[in-house]
């Protein structure tokens, strides 16, 4: 007999987890728990499950950026160009240090290369493209 949490769980597909709250509006922190996110681009619906099994539909709620700001998800799995339109690689992760927050670009061989979302460096984002330019100072992309 399957307990009140675990009723109908095999119907659900993990997407995420929920680590804290954010704002005044109810806002959730979440760490997505999949490596191939783009999956998700066109879910409209999630079912939150809290830690006693209650479930709620979460519709069309999250938080609408300005056209300069991006969620990590739309970010992941970018192709990353110079400004002469060189392939660098692919966007695997965006990595937050407190500060500037920074691509984690994985090329061909696998070598992670960490690029600073500065405006003098990120120079267009283009999110329906899945295409990012970049203009690096010289030596960036060699450390």
């Amino acid at each position: 007999m399957n307990s009140p949490s675990n009723e109908n769980r095999d119907d659900l597909i993990i997407v995420a987890r929920a680590v804290r709250t954010r704002g005044l509006k109810g806002e959730l922190v979440a760490d997505v728990l999949t490596d191939f996110p783009e999956r998700f681009e066109h879910v409209s619906e999630l079912t939150g499950v809290g830690s006693s099994g209650e479930r709620k539909q979460l519709e069309g709620e999250r938080v609408q950026l300005s056209q300069d700001e991006f969620y990590d998800w739309e970010l992941e799995g970018c192709s990353v160009e110079n400004k002469l339109g060189s392939v660098i690689g692919k966007v695997r992760e965006v990595m937050r240090t407190g500060g500037v927050e920074l691509l984690v670009v994985e090329n061909e061989a696998r070598r992670e290369i960490l690029i600073p979302m500065a405006q003098s460096i990120v120079v267009e984002i283009d999110k329906s493209s899945k295409k990012i330019s970049i203009d690096p100072p010289e030596g960036l992309l060699d450390l």
